[in-house]
């Protein structure tokens, strides 16, 4: 057998050790740069307000039975919220380190560092409100951690459901297919109550400046799936976007360099009826209209009044028959007795009719706002300082403090009035003129002392 010469050995050996090299190189590089489909939330939030616009320009009263570009609305953010439906941005996840500090806890916030989530450990509770809630398992939340024996705070998703929070020092960056700066993690229960809403929007407002985040800079992921609301782009104005939880049941992980939980809502500033909290309320409203944090000046010649009607209609699904109570029986005999009164404009509105926007103009122009009481009250704060409210209460509301605590501390005297006549079989109340056209008076003395006798 003939002998292979040695310089042919070497070069063979030469050249397999080169490609080798090479193979390993190549390889890496494409494992540092491989591109991961990274969702445009701007893109989601853009395309939002634009057809927010569109809705607002061809007709700004939304009706309940006209829900349906919202449907359509939250349908398409959806699926531009899931990863399974993107195109490759060909942005690359940077390199992490494993973060040193886990976690910190600061009064009652709770907040994570380089912290996974896993949409697959989330499942929906079921047997109330068609499956609307979702629970955690073990594995929802990961910290990115160099401390492997740190004791972190269990993550709580609602009152009865925790799940232990897991650390790796391992970045899965393959399964990654969301990354975000912030995100601040939400269970809505009342999602479609106007008070509750503002409460979970203002709760997490002053959490995020308490930590020194840019509310508009975090992201919302929504810990359950509710159906769409009239009241949900209120979320719009505070922070960068929201992504619901059931968009992500079938993607990859997201990752946050930043995890906030919101406070328990027990200790809510809006919750602590002696608490004074003006500052608090002016940077709140302020950050989405600054001119409403300045005194009113009212012209006495034309005094706006927005009258809230309070009328059946299906704001629940827990309550099909659409029958709402605290309402007005003698609606026109109200408004006969408005009419009277000198230098008034008047507005009417049913909020549940308006889509939000409607609803802020209106407020935001309003000298005085009259009507029974309900969650829309709570749009008081978004009145410019200086207003007057009349809240008329059933005989069960006449202790409830929390529209008053809302309406003081945004400026506003507050006029309460307890009727101590029983609803009718409607749920309806009778409002005597004489007793609207007191009401009123006292408070367009209070605008106008000098031009009201």
């Amino acid at each position: 057998m003939a002998r292979v010469p040695k310089p042919l050995v070497l070069a063979v050996g030469v050249y397999i050790l080169v490609s080798s090299l090479f193979f390993v190189a190549v390889s890496l590089r494409f494992q540092q740069s491989a591109s991961v489909d990274v969702i445009r939330q701007n893109d989601a939030r853009i395309w939002t307000e634009s057809r927010l616009k569109e809705i607002d320009q061809s007709n700004s009263n939304i009706s309940r039975s006209q829900l349906s570009p919202y449907q359509q609305k939250f349908d398409l953010v959806s699926s531009m919220l899931n990863p399974t439906t993107m195109k490759s941005s060909g942005v690359s996840i940077p390199e992490y380190a494993p973060t040193l500090g886990c976690f910190e806890v600061e009064d009652t916030v709770t907040s994570y560092k380089n912290a996974i989530i896993d949409p697959s450990k989330a499942f929906r509770i079921t047997g109330k409100e068609r499956d609307e809630f979702f629970g955690i398992r073990p594995g929802f939340l990961t910290l990115f951690c160099a401390d492997q024996d740190a004791k972190i705070p269990e993550l709580n998703s609602r009152d009865n459901v925790r799940a232990k929070v897991e650390i790796s020092d391992k970045y899965p960056r393959s399964q990654v297919t969301l990354e975000v700066e912030t995100l601040v993690i939400v269970t809505r229960e009342e999602y479609a109550n106007v008070y509750w809403t503002i409460m979970d929007n203002f709760d997490i407002y002053h959490t995020l400046l308490g930590s020194g985040i840019e509310p508009r800079s975090a992201h919302i992921l929504w810990l359950d799936d509710h159906p769409p609301s009239s009241i949900d782009p209120l979320w719009d104005q505070y922070f960068k976007s929201i992504i619901r939880i059931a968009s992500l049941e079938k993607s990859g992980k997201l990752f946050a360099k930043n995890l906030v939980l919101r406070p328990n809502r027990n200790r809510s500033l809006m919750k602590q009826m002696n608490r004074k909290i003006g500052p608090q309320m002016d940077s709140f409203r302020g950050y989405i209209n600054s001119s409403l944090t300045k005194q009113k000046e009212v012209n006495c010649e034309q005094v706006h009044v927005l009258i809230i009607w309070r009328r059946d209609y299906v704001n629940h699904p827990g309550n099909p028959a659409g029958i709402i109570s605290r309402k007005i029986s003698n609606e026109q005999d109200v408004l006969a007795a408005m009419k009277e009164l000198p230098n008034v404009r008047l507005m009417e509105a049913q909020l549940d009719q308006l889509h939000l926007k409607t609803q802020l103009e209106l407020f935001s122009r309003a000298d005085v706002v009259f009507g029974m009481h309900g969650a829309g009250h709570a749009l008081t704060m978004f009145m410019q300082k200086g207003g007057v409210v009349v809240e008329i209460c059933s005989p069960d509301k006449t202790r409830n403090w929390h529209m008053e605590h809302i309406s003081r501390n945004s400026g506003h005297l507050h006029i309460k009035h307890g009727l101590k006549e029983q609803p009718d079989a409607n749920k309806s109340f009778f409002i005597p003129k004489d007793l609207t056209r007191s009401l009123m008076q006292k408070a367009l003395k209070h605008l106008c002392p000098t031009a009201i006798s």
